[in-house]
């Protein structure tokens, strides 16, 4: 008598909310529109001519600064092969894809590019190889944790465009060219 009770009150109660959606059809609707999704953009013209390891397009980095992360680029490279590129941009006022061809991005080459596309989020993006030298010293996490501690707005604020840019390469720099690199990037020195 129990369980037919048991069954009677089930029949009677109303459905959960679960039960209702499983009952509903399912439409396959096709994709919404991706016109809000930024067109990919190759422009080669706005790449300097000779090849520079440093593009500041929106004019970020003083001279001096900018002579000194190319300085301190090329010391890298000729230390450990790896090569770090840096891009300020707007979008869509930006190179694209022509900086892969010009800068000749390959596994062993890290780029940068500063831009506040969007508005919101983070200011600086990294692009990085897949060699194994340059995952075994930064792996993941670090770079998320770099752009986090550089590119958010509250840093940029505070010291800048060319001061994130400045100091996020100058940190790169360090941990890549110590044997063991950066699990995580270590803490700025306090002045």
């Amino acid at each position: 008598p129990l369980a037919s009770d048991a069954a009677a009150a089930a029949a009677t109660a109303p459905p959960t909310r679960r039960a209702v959606l499983r009952s509903v059809p399912r439409r396959r609707h096709p994709p919404p529109a991706l016109a809000g999704r930024p067109e990919g953009v190759n422009n080669p013209q706005l790449l300097p001519q000779p090849m520079t390891t440093v593009i500041d397009l929106e004019k970020w980095l003083p001279e001096g600064e900018e002579a000194r992360l190319r300085r301190m680029i090329a010391s890298l490279q000729s230390k450990t092969g790896i090569k770090v590129r840096i891009l300020t941009q707007r979008y869509p006022a930006t190179p694209g894809s022509a900086i892969v061809d010009y800068w000749g991005v390959d596994d062993n080459t890290i780029v940068l590019v500063a831009d506040y596309f969007g508005g919101s989020g983070n200011f600086l993006k990294w692009n990085v190889g897949a060699s194994e030298e340059i995952q075994r010293k930064t792996p993941p996490r670090f770079w998320s944790l770099l752009a986090s501690r550089y590119g958010n707005k509250f840093y940029v604020e505070k010291n800048g465009e060319d001061g994130a840019i400045y100091n996020s390469v100058a940190m790169v720099a360090s941990c890549l060219a110590s044997e063991v690199g950066c699990k995580v990037p270590p803490p700025e020195p306090k002045l």
